[in-house]
């Protein structure tokens, strides 16, 4: 990697806990105020229930990229934590009424070009999502995605792999008392080696709990 790379890359991974920070101190702030007893639910202040489960769920979008084409299909596939199940990684994540989402996604950016990324996002719930039946609440999410660039057939360096940084904003729903459902959009910045591929994208996604 030459000394410019390298020094994007460093900047890329000091910038990103900053930001996350940023993001959890006011999802702290959030919820220290509905520890409120007036305010809370009944059963937000008795730890995580061991009745919360996990969610395989699937995604469409449509999304683009600035400098190439729009309106262009992506789909993908993740799993989602609510705050009762993200606390078996970090436990702070309850205290916090935050949950994690690890996705797999796809999007086309052009006829001939595409990203892939995995990404990792830590989701802020803007309400109670503790309680295993909460109906649904607004979130904002920012993580990082190790992303693999598919550059036209001929291109120099067909593949092209780098570090994302991807950011969220959205609305969560409880289906049936069982499943869910979101509509968010997406921003995902990729600028490595003289190819920008930031991108963005228009997602709805449904899942399943596990256990079912």
């Amino acid at each position: 990697m030459d000394p410019y790379q390298n020094f994007k890359f460093q900047l890329v991974m000091a910038v990103l806990p900053l930001l996350m920070m940023v993001l959890l101190i006011a999802g702290a702030q959030d919820a220290e105020a509905s520890s409120n007893p007036r305010l809370a639910p009944p059963q937000s202040n008795l730890g995580p229930s061991p009745d919360t489960p996990m969610f395989i769920a699937v995604h469409a979008q449509l999304g683009g990229a600035a400098e190439f084409e729009s309106g262009l299909l992506g789909y993908g596939a993740e799993l989602v934590f609510r705050p009762g199940a993200a606390v078996n990684f970090l436990s702070f994540l309850y205290n916090w009424n935050a949950g994690l989402c690890m996705q797999i996604d796809y999007q086309n950016v052009s006829e001939n070009e595409s990203i892939l990324s995995g990404d990792f996002i830590v989701r802020k719930y803007l309400q109670d999502m503790r309680d295993p039946k909460s109906s649904g609440s607004t979130f904002a999410g920012l993580g990082v995605g190790a992303s693999r660039v598919d550059l036209p057939p001929g291109s120099s360096g067909a593949k092209n792999s780098y570090w994302s940084l991807v950011g969220e904003v959205g609305r969560e729903w409880t289906l049936n008392k069982k499943y869910i459902m979101w509509l968010k959009g997406q921003y995902r910045y990729y600028d490595y080696s003289g190819y920008n591929y930031s991108c963005w994208a228009i997602q709805a996604g449904v899942g399943i709990p596990v256990p079912w």
